[in-house]
């Protein structure tokens, strides 16, 4: 058909009301445009979009319009296809389209591309799937691994492919980072270091290559200060050893602060993780400036359109949620690292770091059948390498919290030889000492419970950051009584008084006022109680709440319902949440606002309503609009 014909057409068309009468020309009804293409045959769709794919590339059209309608033609070994779908996919990824980038790329593999360029492709393919799918990402990198040949580029893959198979819980990946570090044999300085720290993260929790791991870890403290990203890992590795082994947080901060300087293991880190080491240091040191740090953190994941990325702040922001006492926060962020980590790759060692600081938000909240349900599905499924860290120690504890104080005591004593095996020392890292004390106090073991307390005390003092030390300080006062043991309990709620850690705080303030009521200073101990009731209820601890509520009754107060500190007692994402909830939104529209799953908006609303004293999102309005009541 020629010009003058086809505008005549597109003309009476449009009149017709089936054509848009201005360009972009379209169906004005999709259901049209629909029957027409579904009327071709496979033979007429497949030339039209390879030539509309060459009408669009002769006019200087963006690759990904390109690429859409390459997609829908058959291979044919056409080495410019190939091309156009490898630009469309650098361009999808820049803008943090990672899923759309893997769709153009393994259209372009399956060309295929010439012998010479596959190696290049697959590692791009095997790059962006990282981001997305990690049991696809180790498939293409291995490929792309065994078919490259320069040495350089050849650890470049490896670094790659091993720290793939390292997150997925595979014990392969140190042979692939030695392999590399052997046949790179000093070549790139920066490849060697990346290389180093990703060994280094690998074995540090791998008793039999602790030793090793720490030789090599231990070179970096005469290196002079450098600000790559391989530096800058090392540095991030060794203020985490250096916390877990118990140095003082005024060592081992600054460190990470260091490393975490002009936000390099942020946005210069491919894997999306390297922020972790650094910044759980930071949380151990109860210091708010680690949620602004998860904030970037998180931009970052969005940006790129990296699922690991994301479940990796989330994990790790749970944990601190729950050491600061946010309970429905840490819950809702560990749902989501879940979700996000079922999504990247089922085996991935971050899913039992949630599952486990998932089942310490539910425990903490009472909920302790949800929370056996929460460790259900990480039992050997996991190398004992990623069982090590917290599932253990939170499978023990809730052991005790069910009433088996013989059992969670002998298996937080097995937790505790295993952690010390790997260097960890530090109770602010995971504190088992203090919970198998008290157990073994329950239980009459009074001279054992006594050592064990010690020993937290002792550590914790060393550390010298509030959490821990409130921690170790009621345990102590607890298991030691009289008045010894009231001056220990009163120098814990001291010590946390004013910190981050409002759940201890909370538990502090509970155990002295009980103990003070059981001393007969009834005055002094409905002080400390009704501080405890409010601060376990603004956490969520709803047990601890009860408890402290039972004991202020038996001082002989009359309190009205628990007080709480209304829209002041709201997190800062709950306070969004409540915001976007107020005007009538349902909660899958909040959900696609802010980037978070449906279960999360409905966990956050579930804490909103309870701290606010309202049942329904109907009340929230007027709620928020009243002022603070004190």
């Amino acid at each position: 058909m020629d010009e003058p014909a086809a505008a005549e057409a597109t003309g009476a068309l449009a009149r017709a009301d089936v054509l848009r009468p201005q360009p972009p020309f379209g169906f004005v009804h999709p259901l049209i445009g629909a029957a027409v293409y579904e009327a071709l045959t496979s033979l007429e769709r497949d030339s039209g979009h390879r030539r509309a794919a060459r009408l669009l590339s002769n006019a200087g059209a963006e690759p990904e319009r390109v690429a859409a309608h390459l997609l829908r033609t058959p291979p044919a070994g056409n080495s410019e296809i190939v091309a156009t779908l490898r630009d469309a996919a650098r361009r999808a990824g820049s803008r943090g389209a990672s899923e759309s980038a893997v769709t153009y790329l393994r259209r372009a593999l399956a060309e295929p591309p010439l012998a010479a360029g596959r190696a290049e492709l697959l590692l791009q393919l095997g790059y962006v799937e990282m981001l997305v799918s990690g049991d696809a990402a180790v498939a293409h990198l291995r490929e792309a691994h065994a078919l490259t040949e320069d040495p350089i580029r050849r650890a470049e893959t490896a670094l790659l492919l091993g720290r793939q198979l390292f997150l997925l819980g595979s014990e392969e990946s140190d042979a692939v980072f030695a392999e590399a570090l052997e046949e790179l044999s000093g070549a790139d300085a920066e490849l060697e270091r990346l290389l180093d720290a990703a060994l280094i993260t690998k074995d540090l929790f791998v008793p039999t290559l602790h030793v090793e791991a720490l030789e090599r870890l231990e070179r970096v403290r005469s290196r002079p200060p450098g600000d790559t990203l391989g530096e800058q890992l090392l540095l991030s590795l060794l203020a985490y050893h250096d916390a877990r082994a118990g140095a003082p947080s005024a060592v081992a901060v600054p460190l990470a602060r260091r490393a975490l300087a002009e936000g390099t293991l942020i946005k210069g880190d491919p894997s999306g993780a390297a922020f972790a080491p650094a910044c759980n240091v930071l949380a151990m040191a109860d210091l708010d400036e680690v949620l602004a740090i998860y904030e970037d953190a998180l931009a970052e994941a969005h940006r790129r359109g990296s699922t690991f990325a994301f479940a990796a702040v989330k994990v790790f922001r749970a944990q601190t949620f729950v050491w600061r006492g946010d309970l429905g926060e840490a819950e809702a962020e560990a749902r989501e690292a879940l979700a996000a980590s079922e999504t990247w790759g089922a085996s991935a060692r971050f899913s039992g770091h949630s599952a486990a600081f998932l089942a310490d938000a539910l425990m903490e909240q009472g909920r302790l059948d949800e929370a056996v349900d929460a460790l259900a599905d990480f039992g050997e499924s996991l190398p004992d390498s990623a069982r090590l860290l917290y599932l253990r120690d939170s499978s023990a504890r809730l052991r005790i919290l069910r009433g088996d104080l013989a059992g969670g005591v002998a298996e937080l004593r097995d937790a505790g030889r295993r952690f010390e095996s790997v260097g960890s020392r530090n109770p602010a890292f995971i504190a088992w000492r203090s919970p198998a004390a008290l157990a073994l106090h329950q239980l009459g073991e009074q001279e054992e419970a006594r050592r064990l307390a010690g020993e937290e005390l002792e550590l914790a003092r060393a550390w010298g950051a509030p959490r821990a030390l409130g921690v170790a300080l009621r345990a102590a006062g607890l298991i030691e009584g009289g008045e010894h043991g009231l001056a220990l309990l009163g120098e814990a709620v001291q010590v946390l008084d004013g910190s981050p850690a409002k759940l201890e705080h909370a538990k502090a303030r509970a155990e002295l006022g009980a103990a003070l009521r059981r001393a007969n200073r009834r005055s002094e101990a409905r002080e400390h109680l009704r501080h405890a009731v409010e601060l376990a209820t603004i956490c969520g601890a709803t047990s601890l709440a009860a408890r402290a509520h039972r004991e202020l009754l038996a001082t002989g107060a009359r309190p009205r319902r628990i007080a709480l500190s209304g829209v002041d007692s709201l997190t800062p994402s709950e306070r969004r949440v409540a915001e976007l909830a107020a005007p009538g939104p349902t909660n899958r529209e909040i959900a696609q606002t802010l980037f978070v799953t449906q279960r999360t908006v409905e966990v956050h609303l579930t804490s909103i309503y309870r701290k606010l004293g309202i049942s329904s999102r109907s009340q929230l309005a007027t709620t928020l609009a009243e002022p603070t009541r004190r």
